[in-house]
């Protein structure tokens, strides 16, 4: 690297406004936010394992844990947006065909055990897969 690019790096990482200081360093803050966001993707995983996860996004446990994520940076501002159940759509059909809602669910469980991106990885492109279109009625 050059010594301009260097001096680039050294000078945003002593900034104590930067991103680096605020979001990636000694931050309890963040560090509390990633176990409630653990937290509630289990409680995620276990409403679907149990049968009882609701047809809706609204005031659901993914509407939780997708805020808890959302609240973390600008960054991620609209990421429950995927999530909302659009019926002429009829995406995301996690909250009509049980298939899904369970692929989903398998996904969310294996991913909390990954601590590799390739592991990750794998597990999205598994997940895309399914390609979510099929419907049925919610009955919850």
């Amino acid at each position: 690297m050059t010594f301009t690019l260097l001096k680039a790096i050294d000078e945003y990482k002593n900034d104590p406004e930067s991103v680096y200081q605020t979001w990636f360093i000694n931050n309890n803050d963040r560090l509390k936010a990633f176990r409630t966001i653990k937290n509630a993707i289990k409680v995620v995983i276990k409403e679907i394992e149990n049968n009882t996860f609701p047809c809706d996004f609204k005031g659901s446990s993914l509407e939780v844990a997708i805020s808890a994520i959302a609240e973390q940076k600008q960054i991620f501002e609209g990421a429950a947006h995927a999530f909302y159940w659009k019926p002429k759509l009829r995406i995301p059909d996690i909250y009509e065909n049980e298939d899904n809602k369970k692929a989903f669910g398998q996904f969310l469980k294996e991913t909390l055990l990954y601590n590799q991106e390739k592991q990750l990885i794998y597990n999205i492109r598994k997940l895309q897969e399914k390609k979510y279109k099929r419907t049925r009625s919610c009955s919850r």
